[in-house]
């Protein structure tokens, strides 16, 4: 199909000709040629916007043109797996039931009375929950709506920008006027993320090392049980109480013991040094794993706000997050519903003070 060509307006035609002014006498009504002209160009467009919807001609997108602003980039692609998580179950090791995930850590050591444990057997299933995935999601998850609805703040408000945590700013001053904004909250993220990792592998040490001193344990109660069992055997033969009867018990005792020392502190010697090495790695590839995790989500964290800049509901859009954070995702899920996706050709409902200081910030990064 050929393209259809955009009728010229002859350079000699109708305005040329009546713009002249010879001081003849012109023979076509102005309001003719207007018309003449309007259907001209009404033929033109039409045959345009034809090959377009044929697929002959494809509009080129101005390569400095913004992007068009996402009318759903305020949702929280990770809130439906948060709460949901919360849901789901753990299996306690000491009554062997399903508990939910949020009620977990307070049923440990009542579970423990009421089954007649000592408290210590809480302590491997309190710490390897508490360096499960599952907390370090939630807990990444608080600190990063905590951040961006603070962010978020920022951007519909200035005046709200001494609420914002920040690391950035050296002064007081360079932080009413905005220098961290820029940083989208990445390095504030970060440094709450490592305070958290921290502890998060502080609980995942002190659980692989209770891990270790329970198989220590096991192995120095199985050398006891073993000696029991030899005792059982010697008194069996010897079951006179007379002094004889019992020297010779003692000497078969003693002549265990001599005789199984060397090998149980070996045992004991090789376990310790298999599961020291075994937890250096262990530690090792989580600490990897849990840094991996932060810098992803910072990235994710960073794309999010930026997404969201530009938005004139961002008020709309605070809103919907402090629903997600008070309410619960499905709360959030029914305001969502209800109220997006919002009208975008209506002028930006931010103060002129916020607009201007947040014009100042970019002219400064440029």
């Amino acid at each position: 199909m050929e393209i259809p060509e955009i009728p010229n307006i002859p350079a000699q035609g109708f305005l040329n000709n009546f713009l002249q002014g010879d001081g003849e006498a012109e023979e076509i009504n102005e309001q003719a040629v207007a018309q003449a002209r309007d259907a001209m160009l009404r033929q033109a467009r039409q045959q345009v916007e034809q090959a377009v919807q044929n697929g002959v001609l494809q509009r080129q997108e101005a390569p400095n043109r913004r992007p068009r602003i996402d009318p759903y980039s305020h949702i929280f692609e990770k809130a439906r797996n948060i709460f949901r998580q919360r849901e789901y179950t753990e299996i306690c090791g000491i009554c062997n039931q399903d508990i939910v995930r949020t009620e977990f850590l307070d049923h440990l050591e009542p579970c423990a009375q009421q089954n007649g444990k000592d408290v210590k057997e809480t302590h491997i299933p309190k710490y390897r929950f508490l360096s499960t995935n599952y907390m370090l999601d939630q807990k990444m998850f608080a600190i990063r709506d905590e951040l961006e609805i603070e962010f978020l703040e920022v951007l519909w408000d200035k005046e709200t920008v001494h609420k914002m945590h920040c690391i950035l700013c050296k002064t007081y001053n360079e932080h009413l006027n905005g220098d961290c904004v820029p940083n989208l909250q990445k390095q504030a993220f970060l440094q709450k993320m490592d305070q958290m990792l921290n502890l998060h592998m502080c609980y995942y040490e002190t659980h692989l090392e209770l891990k270790k001193e329970r198989e220590i344990e096991q192995i120095r109660q199985a050398h006891e049980n073993e000696f029991e069992k030899m005792k059982k055997e010697v008194d069996q033969r010897f079951p006179s109480d007379n002094m004889i009867a019992e020297q010779n018990r003692q000497a078969e005792y003693r002549d265990f013991r001599e005789r199984v020392a060397e090998p149980n502190a070996k045992e004991l010697q090789e376990y310790m040094a298999h599961a020291n090495e075994e937890n250096r790695r262990q530690y090792e590839f989580k600490k990897r794993q849990v840094e991996a995790v932060a810098r992803r989500e910072a990235g994710v964290m960073k794309e999010y706000l930026l997404s969201n800049v530009c938005r004139k509901d961002l008020n709309k859009v605070i809103e919907y997050r402090k629903i997600l954070r008070d309410q619960g995702w499905e709360a959030a899920e029914e305001f969502d519903k209800s109220t997006f996706p919002t009208p975008q050709n209506v002028p930006d409902a931010r103060n002129e003070e916020t607009r201007k200081w947040l014009g100042a910030i970019g002219r400064r990064q440029d």
